[in-house]
C-alpha cells in the first residue's frame, strides 16, 4: 500500500509475540520472519494420566527494496498484524563525502 509518499507493509501474524518477529534488510532485501515454540504439559497424577503438546510455527517473507536503509524503515505490532513504513523514493539522497583514513 502507498501513502503520503511512503510505502506500507502490513503482515498479519496471529499468535506471535513482538519478542518472535525480526525484520532485517541486506542487499536492498528486507526480510520479516517469526518463530513461534510452545509446549503444554498436563499430569494428573491420580490417574496417571500425561498430555504433552508441541507446536512450532513460523513465517518467512523477503521483499526487494530500493533506495532504503535500515533509519528510514519503522514497524508497530499490534492484535496480530505487523505494519512496516518506509520512504517510496528513486534514489537515496546525496550525502557529502567522507574522508577515508589511510593505514
Amino acid at each position: 500500500m502507498e501513502k503520503d509518499g511512503n510505502y506500507i507493509l502490513q503482515a498479519e501474524l496471529p499468535g506471535f509475540a513482538k519478542e518472535d518477529i525480526n525484520i532485517d534488510l541486506k542487499n536492498d532485501v528486507l526480510t520479516i520472519s517469526a518463530s513461534h515454540k510452545e509446549e503444554k504439559k498436563e499430569e494428573d497424577k491420580e490417574t496417571k494420566y500425561l498430555r504433552r503438546e508441541r507446536r512450532e510455527s513460523s513465517y518467512s517473507r523477503s521483499f526487494r527494496v530500493a533506495n532504503v536503509t535500515p533509519e528510514d524503515i519503522s514497524a508497530s505490532y499490534e492484535n496480530g498484524v505487523l505494519e512496516v513504513t518506509f520512504p517510496k523514493r528513486d534514489k537515496l539522497p546525496e550525502k557529502e563525502a567522507q574522508r577515508i583514513a589511510i593505514k
